[in-house]
């Protein structure tokens, strides 16, 4: 990103067109017609969404469709299974089983929840160095994945590919990873769609976005706050000039980013449930 940006586009209101949930070229046609306000596009040049974050914008106040909400959360079965993965996606890559800029998992952090309302039982895994560790995270997180329940991801795309990708690459888990993805929810759905809204997203549905709103918690407090932070400080405690202190440290630092994600999906989830 323009380190720039900031200075250069001090001049727009916080909620102008190029906030607009998928806008493309329309943000910029937009602009170039002299609307710069989102509270001034015209309704009819808006889609659904576009017209769910203008009404947000114009009424201070997040827009909610309960029973849409509700509709998704039936969908979930305990024990809830809370996953997020950190991963590397190295040019040339680093072992044989994998191709250019292919993403493969260095960490994860599984939040089981066994009920409502039960507390969160935490279980991490974080590579050693960068070399194939997903045999063994595989068999981990297969010990901690029972055979029922959710397995919820935000953005789950991500995390079945991840899956899919070991699994290929690795054959004896492919009839495990299978049955996974089968049971595997995308908390991103809700907002995606705009089932849920607040003006503060500026037209972002990520977890970063949504967190704070409706879990109470974000990431300003913690020394990684973002995935890219994440790849920089695994690969800094792999290095060899690093120092056992520093090493240790990074890695406490990385346990804690992966798993407020986890943390913080479960108090999204919470928090739907009481708006459903």
């Amino acid at each position: 990103p323009c380190a720039l940006k900031a200075r250069c586009w001090a001049f727009l209101p916080p909620d102008n067109v190029f906030t607009l949930c998928r806008a493309g070229d329309k943000a910029h046609e937009l602009f170039a017609a002299g609307v710069v306000s989102l509270l001034d596009v015209e309704r009819e040049q808006l889609t659904p969404r576009q017209r769910i974050q203008q009404a947000a914008v114009r009424t201070g106040e997040a827009q909610i469709s309960p029973e849409k909400i509700q509709a998704w959360l039936e969908k979930l079965e305990y024990p809830l299974h809370l996953l997020d993965f950190e991963t590397l996606g190295f040019a040339i890559p680093q072992h044989r089983l994998a191709r250019p800029y292919q993403q493969v998992p260095f960490q994860f952090a599984l939040g089981v929840v066994k009920a409502p309302g039960a507390p969160l039982e935490r279980m991490d895994f974080l590579a050693e160095d960068t070399g194939d560790h997903r045999p063994e995270l595989l068999r981990q997180l297969r010990r901690g994945i029972g055979p029922r329940g959710s397995v919820v991801a935000y953005n789950a795309p991500f995390e079945r590919r991840c899956l899919r990708e070991a699994a290929e690459a690795y054959p004896e888990f492919e009839p495990w990873v299978s049955q996974i993805a089968e049971r595997t929810l995308d908390l991103l759905e809700p907002f995606r769609r705009f089932h849920y809204y607040h003006p503060s997203q500026q037209g972002s549905a990520s977890l970063k976005a949504v967190m704070p709103l409706l879990a109470g918690r974000g990431y300003d407090t913690l020394a990684i706050r973002d995935g890219m932070a994440a790849v920089a400080a695994f690969m800094q405690s792999c290095a060899a000039e690093t120092s056992e202190a520093d090493r240790a440290r990074l890695r406490r630092e990385l346990l804690e980013y992966c798993g407020t994600d986890t943390e913080g999906m479960l108090g999204v989830c919470e928090s739907l449930a009481r708006m459903a």
